[in-house]
């Protein structure tokens, strides 16, 4: 029985990685979709009941999918390594850089830090916080970088 999994993207990056791993697996049939935070959660409910086994997708768009749909919800996490490599390649920018994001990379990025001894400005973003207004916090304290998902990128954009 082939299995059918719907991929719900936050990005058009993360869209193109799915495409190439889903290539490699031609007995799950797969459909993927560029649909970030509320906009992934409406295209989930409307599409979860056309036969899926399971949807596919990350961070912010993944818990809010999963409150409207019955089916599993798989989240392509980051790892901590993903998140150590940010902060390597931050470093060959500049040393005054801040993380803002979701758990799913603030949490990694605290027990880095942690870990490291690093002394990084660490931002956990939610429904409550205005992150126009962080942002524009983080610019007046002269940070040169933020590094953050794709959320907060499109924000600061």
């Amino acid at each position: 029985m082939k299995r059918k999994i719907l991929g719900i993207a936050p990005y058009e990056e993360l869209n193109h990685s799915m495409h190439i791993i889903s290539e490699q697996y031609p007995e799950v049939e797969t459909t993927i979709y560029t649909a970030d935070l509320v906009e992934g959660q409406t295209l989930a409910a409307e599409l979860y009941t056309d036969g899926y086994d399971a949807i596919i997708s990350r961070g912010g768009t993944a818990k809010l999918i999963r409150q409207v749909v019955s089916l599993p919800v798989i989240d392509v996490s980051l790892s901590i390594y993903d998140v150590l490599s940010s902060i390597r390649l931050a470093e060959n920018y500049t040393n005054n850089f801040a993380i803002v994001g979701y758990p799913s990379i603030t949490e990694k990025a605290h027990l880095l830090c942690d870990l490291l001894g690093y002394k990084i400005e660490i931002h956990t973003i939610d429904e409550t916080l205005d992150a126009d207004a962080l942002l524009d916090t983080l610019v007046d304290k002269n940070y040169e970088l933020i590094l953050c998902d794709a959320i907060t990128n499109r924000i600061a954009l």
